[in-house]
């Protein structure tokens, strides 16, 4: 990321591109004879779903693949990813696997405060409403997931990053969050602020685990560079 970052800093327009479904479609043949799951990041945000669909219509056994749509992305999708591993490990079959995913699935929750808004813009993730509000760039906008999930939409517009912070925290009391979630703070070589974050995080959630993490240049490439990205979801059922 460091080095992206360098170069995007320098002035150089990065993009990124799905896929390939003969890429995709080399992994599943790896694992032909198996039971497969896709746990791709969310569908209209990125391609990687169209692709696995593609991929899997063209597999002899592809009744044997099952791809998902975990509608959300970053933090949650990678806590996601890491319990499926941990259960496929401990004996569960795909179904019960799927099953236990299907809350957190369902009731993941992404805000998103960026510095730079011409990312998402050049991007196409933003709906054209929340693409307007690129003039207030001296204020903090919050953008979250539409109902969706395709796309991202004006959640907030406040006066700084601790309020835009506050707003998101209202927005998971809301929610109904406490210590059966998590959450989990990704950002873009900003560290000073999303430790901020997660000093404000914990005086409201103070019984519930918190994660930080940096994010990759892909996801840079879309959030920009110092973005925060603030999310919460169900905490799974453990493997036993």
């Amino acid at each position: 990321s460091q080095a992206f970052l360098k170069q995007v800093r320098a002035g150089a327009v990065p993009i990124s591109s799905q896929p390939a479904i003969g890429d995709v479609l080399s992994e599943m043949e790896k694992l032909e004879g198996e039971k497969i799951v896709v746990l791709s990041m969310a569908d209209g945000l990125s391609g990687t779903y169209q692709s696995a669909c593609s991929a899997r219509e063209l597999m002899p056994h592809k009744e044997d693949i099952t791809v998902i749509n975990t509608k959300t992305l970053c933090g949650p999708h990678r806590y996601i990813v890491q319990q499926a591993l941990q259960m496929a490990k401990s004996g569960f079959s795909a179904e019960q696997l799927l099953q236990r995913l299907q809350r957190c699935i369902e009731d993941t929750k992404s805000y998103l405060i960026p510095q730079d808004y011409e990312f998402l813009r050049r991007g196409g993730r933003l709906t054209p409403f929340a693409a307007k509000i690129n003039t207030i760039l001296k204020l903090a906008p919050v953008v979250t997931q539409t109902q969706d999930g395709k796309k991202l939409e004006r959640f907030a517009i406040s006066r700084n990053f601790e309020s835009a912070v506050k707003a998101i925290i209202q927005g998971m009391q809301k929610q109904g969050v406490n210590d059966k979630h998590l959450i989990t703070v990704s950002h873009a070589d900003n560290d000073t602020a999303a430790q901020h974050a997660v000093k404000l995080l914990k005086s409201a959630f103070c019984a519930t685990e918190i994660l930080v993490h940096e994010l990759s240049p892909v996801f840079i490439t879309q959030g920009g560079p110092l973005c925060v990205a603030i999310q919460c979801c169900p905490k799974i059922q453990p493997a036993i």
